[in-house]
């Protein structure tokens, strides 16, 4: 299946905290924000990604189609992750963390890394970015 970029994963991973939170059927210990400089599949050029872990699994959302569609949330095991993209660069947030930098930054679900910040304001939304064959 191919996957597309959403341009909005910051935001996304931000909406599934709030979902889990809400579902209140994990241990907030267990939930990882991560925010990272990633190559994706079959691209040289840095981009910046966030995905959240909760434990062994890790949760992304894509687009199914180029240029939009349906948003998905696509679970997968860390492991298994991990092995799509290369991580150049990885900054990893608790709970408890990740909250306090969205009061701390005006409420922005990131990214929150000047380094992050300058790769995500390059990235055009437009390009329907493949992420996944």
């Amino acid at each position: 299946m191919d996957c597309y970029a959403t341009g909005e994963c910051f935001d996304d991973v931000g909406a599934l905290v709030l979902y889990l939170v809400k579902r209140n059927d994990f241990e907030p210990e267990s939930i990882t924000v991560v925010h990272a400089e990633v190559l994706f599949d079959g691209s040289d050029e840095p981009a910046a990604h966030a995905w959240l872990e909760v434990k062994d699994e890790c949760y992304e959302t894509f687009y199914q189609q180029e240029g939009g569609g349906e948003k998905i949330v696509i679970r997968m095991p860390v492991a298994d992750h991990n092995s799509r993209m290369k991580v150049l660069r990885e900054l990893r947030y608790s709970l408890e963390e990740c909250l306090a930098q969205c009061r701390r930054r005006g409420d922005t679900t990131g990214p929150w890394d000047e380094g992050l910040i300058k790769i995500a304001s390059k990235f055009d939304n437009t390009k329907g970015l493949r992420i996944v064959k």
